[in-house]
């Protein structure tokens, strides 16, 4: 399980980021304990500050991951106030910093999309509203797409006043013949829903096998029934940080790489 790993890699990561930030404040040769805690200090306070406002924000708990969380965040402040010190040494001189910056967003990413997911299967019944953590939908029907050979099923979705309407997919592969799912997710920067649909079902006499039911609705039915879309409704906060910090640690590595290649040509 997920959670097996993030115990596992989570000391890891933790003594990877502290060492990142406080490598920095280390002199060529010796530094005493006196001199790296004077040095660190004001880091220290900041990210303190920072990663209690994260806590009280996002709702983060356990010592494992708060003390990752505070890792993460003295390793960025340590990054930022090195990188004032070089800014107006040029640009080549911000790559190691920047990359360091961005392998801790990722990191962060990781660990809130992971620790703060919550996901819930939900029927929803055809018209009928249903509300799951502020989230109000209403599942109002299916359309054919791609010429009739997949499903979309429409709900309708109002989350905190943003409307918007989600359409996961499910149909039958021509390769297995069997039940294949496409989920819908609406992006934002701060999180992002996932709607996977799991079944569909019309509840008519023919509509008994879940497979079936999710591509092939009776449409002579002499009653008219309750058809229920059943989907898989999850939200992973901060996962938007795992692709930012990649973009950012991808600057800082070519900017490093770019230097090295100024300093090999003037040695050269």
């Amino acid at each position: 399980e997920i959670s097996f790993y993030n115990q596992m890699n989570l000391p890891l990561a933790l003594l990877m980021l502290l060492l990142i930030g406080l490598s920095l404040f280390l002199r060529w040769k010796a530094t005493s304990g006196n001199e790296l805690l004077r040095s660190s200090l004001p880091a220290i306070i900041i990210s303190l500050a920072v990663s209690v406002g994260v806590i009280l924000l996002t709702g983060i708990k356990g010592a494992g991951y708060v003390l990752f969380l505070f890792s993460m965040v003295f390793t960025v402040v340590v990054n930022i106030q090195m990188l004032s010190r070089v800014i107006r040494s040029g640009v080549y001189f911000w790559g190691g910093h920047i990359a360091h910056i961005g392998f801790a967003l990722f990191l962060f990413g990781v660990l809130a999309s992971s620790t703060l997911e919550h996901s819930k299967q939900i029927d929803l019944t055809k018209n009928v509203e249903t509300n799951y953590r502020n989230i109000e939908m209403t599942f109002t029907g299916i359309k054919p797409i791609e010429n009739g050979n997949k499903y979309a099923f429409d709900i309708n979705v109002n989350r905190g006043g943003d409307n918007f309407v989600a359409s996961p997919i499910m149909y039958i592969s021509d390769f297995n013949n069997s039940l294949m799912r496409e989920p819908y997710i609406e992006e934002g920067f701060l999180r992002d829903i996932y709607f996977s649909p799991i079944s569909y079902n019309d509840q008519s006499d023919n509509s008994s096998s879940a497979s079936n039911a999710a591509v092939q609705k009776s449409e002579s039915s002499p009653k008219k029934h309750a058809e229920i879309l059943s989907v898989e409704v999850s939200t992973k906060p901060f996962i938007s940080f795992v692709w930012l910090g990649v973009v950012i640690m991808s600057i800082g590595f070519l900017l490093a790489l770019l230097r090295r290649n100024k300093v090999n040509r003037l040695d050269g």
